[in-house]
């Protein structure tokens, strides 16, 4: 998309406020303004994962784990988006969860295998 294009400085700037909020940590405020650009466009991935970011940070797994798996359809070679659902997935402590988990950072691992952190994340699991 253009710099021009009215929607997607629209969304630069709720980018930046919402990464701004959750440097404040004011992770509420943070989720409306990220929620509020994937309105305006629910189909950048990046979106999708910074909101998965703030509802880890605040222990909502269910919410973060959504948040990524939409990242993963929306752009599934991108190791980080795979990592960090590996992490919701490892967090969440669900039955059978450090075997899914373990898939995702071994995945991210095959898409980025200079990330040293998806070994160690692959172990700590298993």
């Amino acid at each position: 998309m253009s710099e021009h294009n009215p929607t997607q400085s629209k969304i630069n700037q709720i980018l930046l406020l919402g990464e701004a909020l959750v440097k404040q940590n004011s992770l509420d405020k943070a989720i409306i303004s990220y929620q509020k650009a994937i309105k305006l466009n629910p189909g950048i991935a990046e979106l999708h994962n910074k909101l998965g970011e703030v509802y880890l940070k605040k222990y909502q797994f269910d919410e973060a784990i959504a948040c990524f798996r939409e990242a993963i359809a929306l752009a599934p070679n991108s190791a980080w988006y795979h990592q960090n659902l590996g992490e919701a997935i490892a967090h969440k402590e669900q039955p059978g969860g450090g075997y899914e988990a373990t898939r995702y950072y071994s995945h991210a691992l095959k898409l980025n295998p200079e990330e040293v952190q998806n070994y160690h994340n692959a172990l700590d699991v298993q």
